[in-house]
């Protein structure tokens, strides 16, 4: 029998407050190790194409990392309330592996679902330091 967690969910506007916190420039995400000039010979070097790319990569790269925070701060209190970012995450992260092998970014499925897990576990790393009184 699992023991009835003695806080509550993170609610919406705590969530919030939480992102706004973080400084998000300095999350290590993969993408930023990938230059313009890699990226547009990997997509056939179209510069019109080469923007719609970066923007959909960078884009879903910080959805994923998000979508991981918001599961990570809520799984613990909350199962149900961490279902809707899990879904969206995996959701996200099926896009987010075909851009980073599409990039070049990883080699494969399995090393794109490896960058991926590294997101995950940046995001259950910077949960803890929000919510240090989580019941896990």
């Amino acid at each position: 029998m699992s023991e009835e967690p003695t806080r509550r969910s993170i609610m919406f506007p705590e969530m919030r407050k939480i992102f706004r916190e973080i400084d998000w420039d300095t999350v290590a995400l993969p993408s930023d190790c990938v230059t313009l000039g890699q990226l547009r010979h990997a997509i056939g070097g179209n510069h019109k194409d080469l923007g719609v790319f970066v923007h959909n990569l960078t884009l879903t790269e910080q959805e994923v990392a998000r979508f991981a925070l918001s599961e990570a701060l809520r799984a613990p209190f909350d199962q149900d309330a961490a279902l809707v970012p899990r879904v969206l995450k995996e959701e996200s992260a099926k896009e987010l592996a075909s851009l980073y092998q599409e990039a070049g970014l990883a080699t494969g499925p399995q090393h794109a679902s490896q960058l991926i897990r590294d997101l995950e576990s940046w995001a259950a790393t910077e949960a803890r330091k929000h919510v240090p009184d989580k019941p896990r």
